[in-house]
This record gives structure tokens, sequence and C-alpha cells, in this order.
């Protein structure tokens, strides 16, 4: 009986130190603790500092562009949501749909996205992911519940606006979480997908940031899935973005830097090649993440009109 017992201890010690370890580890990766205080900086890496003093008066012009309307809705698993609504010096009844990063704020990382928007007459739905801005919750899905609010974003629009012309934005982890949904049954009002330097598998990117802080995958994996689906309520194995994108009848236009060492260029081709007949990749040289925009002004510009008058986007 004694034997018993210490075994039952020593499982039920083991078992409480699985579940602290993948707490923390949940907390490390999964979790928001930046969101009620936002880093509003510039990218501060080495190979992103030659732009900072002109990425930082971006974001602050960005900050002072006026929006129309705070929104909020509910999404499919009860979390609020929320999206500051941007609406045209034009009258149309074309809208973006912007979808920032991981920790990010969503004026930071389309701190030039809301402009070029805006400037091609478009209505813009700037959305806040759930654990970020105003949106409820903590957890960050790396897509994998993200997918499911734009999808509820475009049917608030569809009904408000009665069924308007929709284009989806992303930009690193908002990026993937467009080119999930392309996977979906989209209606067929929303006319086409841009994606900036997104992953190809939530669960490699979470793996390689593993990698390189030197963590062994085999100890990494087993506590970033369990952490996911105890803490965050949340499958890792669901963000597979090529899967997804093999089932994408929408247009798409990947943009993705050479020099990208958070999300490495090797993704932006993994993703062509899923579904090379609807995908248009324009590669940028040299660029780091998320700053291809900042490398070459002239040739992003150049790749998004391309994309619309190819696809017959006004």
């Amino acid at each position: 009986m004694l034997g018993l017992y210490i075994s039952l201890g020593v499982a039920f010690f083991l078992v409480a130190v699985l579940l602290v370890v993948t707490y923390v580890i949940y907390r490390m990766a999964f979790y928001n603790d930046m969101k009620e205080h936002p880093n509003w900086e510039p990218m501060g890496s080495k190979s992103h500092l030659r732009w900072q003093k002109e990425s930082k008066a971006m974001i602050e012009e960005a900050r002072a562009i006026p929006h129309q309307e705070d929104l909020f809705i509910n999404s499919y698993d009860g979390c609020k949501l929320h999206a500051a609504l941007y609406l045209s010096e034009v009258n149309t009844n074309t809208f973006a749909i912007e979808c920032h990063g991981y920790k990010d704020p969503a004026v930071k990382d389309f701190s030039g996205g809301l402009g070029l928007a805006l400037s091609k007459n478009q209505n813009v739905l700037l959305i806040d992911h759930r654990g970020h801005g105003q949106s409820g919750g903590k957890t960050i899905s790396f897509g994998i519940k993200e997918q499911y609010d734009v999808l509820a974003w475009i049917d608030y629009l569809n009904k408000r606006f009665n069924n308007p012309k929709i284009l989806l934005y992303g930009i690193s982890m908002g990026a993937s979480t467009v080119l999930l949904v392309s996977g979906h049954d989209l209606p067929a009002n929303v006319l086409g997908i841009v994606a900036d330097c997104g992953y190809s598998s939530a669960k490699e990117e979470v793996l390689y940031t593993s990698d390189k802080m030197g963590i062994s995958r085999v100890f990494a994996y087993p506590a970033l899935f369990l952490g996911a689906l105890i803490y965050g309520h949340f499958d890792l194995r669901k963000g597979e973005i090529t899967e997804a994108v093999k089932r994408s009848t929408k247009p798409i236009l990947i943009v993705h830097g050479t020099d990208d060492t958070t999300v490495p260029f090797k993704c932006a081709e993994e993703i062509y090649h899923s579904n090379e007949e609807k995908i248009t990749l324009v590669p940028f040289e040299g660029a780091p993440h998320g700053y291809s925009w900042m490398a070459d002004y002239k040739k992003y510009m150049e790749a998004i009109d391309d994309f619309y008058k190819k696809n017959g986007i006004e």
C-alpha cells in the first residue's frame, strides 16, 4: 500500500510540474502581457535601424489619422472584438480589412498600409486581434482562432453595408491569419488578399523561434502544444497555412523580404508553391521582417497596383 501511495505521489508531482512548465511556456508564447502597455516604437533590430527615424514618423502620422467609429462584435466563442472604421473621403463601397501582427498595435503595423488603402479610395476596417487593443482576451493563437474573427468581420460588413467589395490585408501574424481565411468558402465580394511576410505554419514558426532561443525541439514542441491546448484552448496543429491556401479560390499577393530573420523567406516560397495558380510572389531583396515597404516603396506600390489590375480590383 505504501508503494501505491508513493507512486501516486510521484505521479501527482510530475503532473504538477508538467502543468507549471506548460503554463510558463504558454505565458511566454501565447499570452499578450503587453496588451495594456503596447510598444509603439519601431522595430529595433540591427537590420531595421536604418529606417527607424522614417518608421517612427510614419507611426506618428498614422496615429493622427482620425477614425469615424469604434466597432464591437462578438466572435464565434463569445470573445469581444474591436475594430476602428476609417471612411474614405471619397464615397466608396470598397473596404480593406487590415490584420496586424503579434503583440503589436494595429495602427503601428499598418502605419503605411492605412494611408495606402485610404489613398486607393478604400474604407478601412483596422481590427484588433483577440488579445490585443480593445478586443477581449489575452491569448494569441497565431491565426488559428483569429481566422474566425476575420470571418465574423466579413459577415459584419456584408450585413451592414450590403455586400461591399472587400480586400484582406495582413502583415506578419496577420498575413498568416488572412491566408488561413483564404481556405474558407468566402463570399464572392471578397476580391483578393495581400499577405506581407506571413509564416507558412504556426507550429513551425513557434519552433523556429525556440530554435533561435537555443531550446531543443524535443522539449519545446510538447510544451508549446500542451500549453496552447490546456491554457489557450487551441490546437497548434491547425495552423498550417499551406494547407489552407491550397483550397483558396481568391487571388493572393505575397510580399516578403529576403533578409527576414523573424519569418524566413522560405515560408513565402512554401506558400507560393502550395497554390501557384492563385498566388503572386514578390520578393524584396535585402528587406528585413515587415519592412519590404521601407526597403523599396516604389516596387511595393507597383506590386499592389499590378495585383489590382491583374485581378480587376478598382
